[in-house]
């Protein structure tokens, strides 16, 4: 049965065993509990109160929730991606952003956001130095830029998914403005926005099936992972995936399965329309 674990125990465990002492308890510094495999799956703008038991249904993730350990208690006090990100790869606060300089290389010059791994050491640093394949599967537009390169090197093994923007390069072609504008509020038309959107759209045309979405992307990159890493156990798995973040692009399959889309449209027009164009 999965049991509560405090902090305190959680740092007092330390390294690699760590979830071997969640799991089993005080007497866990056995072989195998040490030599877990950990997979950790981040998800960008998705409320947990959401996934747990509640409104989305998320079956394989409840199951895995009820093998293992919830930190349900758990809340990075950065909500913007990368600040989030820099908390939950290294364990520190990233407020009260003490010494912060602004940069302008890639990350927007707002308080928090220098590059995940600028904090110092991360937690895949103690199973990777005990001899663990540690890896990261991401769309993450952030981290696929020059200036995370640094910390995608820290890993035995990085999957980059392209699709979401900001972009690394304009894709070759681009959407007409009326294609563009129909997928924005009309307040957004002319801004940064309608170009994101452009470039949204270049890379994720309308009408792909399924397995071509970004998160499908990301998971299946994130099995192929795992695949990979089955004769290089044990392993520390990092899947980032950028959505649930905006634009709000799903399959019709999973649009339908929580309620009829147009209510939902009307009701928030910012929503990507993921189907056939309105009229």
């Amino acid at each position: 049965m999965p049991r509560d674990v405090s902090r305190r125990e959680l740092l007092r465990a330390g390294g690699a065993g760590a979830l071997g002492y969640a799991l089993l308890g005080p007497g866990a510094a056995s072989a195998q509990a040490a030599r877990m495999n950990v997979v950790v799956v981040v998800m960008d703008s998705l409320r947990a109160d959401h996934v747990y038991g509640n409104r989305a249904r998320t079956r394989a993730m409840d199951a895995v929730g009820r093998q293992g350990v919830r930190f349900v208690n758990a809340y990075p006090e950065g909500m913007p991606t990368i600040p989030a990100r820099r908390a939950i790869m290294s364990g520190k606060r990233t407020y009260p952003f003490r010494g912060w300089r602004p940069r302008w290389d890639d990350l927007p010059p707002q308080p928090g956001w220098e590059p995940v791994g600028s904090d110092g050491e991360m937690w895949t640093a103690a199973p990777r130095e005990a001899g663990w394949t540690t890896g990261y599967v991401t769309d993450n537009p952030h981290l696929l830029m020059p200036v995370h390169r640094r910390f995608r090197r820290t890993f035995d093994r990085v999957e980059l998914v392209q699709g979401q923007v900001p972009v690394m390069r304009r894709p070759p072609r681009l959407p007409g403005s009326r294609q563009t504008s129909h997928y924005i509020p009309r307040a957004l038309r002319g801004t940064n926005s309608e170009r994101r959107m452009a470039n949204y759209l270049a890379l994720n045309p309308r009408g792909r099936p399924e397995e071509d979405y970004n998160a499908a992307k990301v998971f299946r990159e994130g099995m192929g992972w795992i695949e990979w890493a089955r004769t290089r156990q044990p392993f520390a798995l990092v899947i980032d995936s950028f959505d649930a973040h905006e634009p709000w692009d799903a399959p019709r399959r999973l649009i339908d399965l929580y309620g009829p889309a147009g209510e939902r449209l009307r009701a928030d027009p910012a929503l990507l329309h993921a189907g056939r164009p309105r009229a």
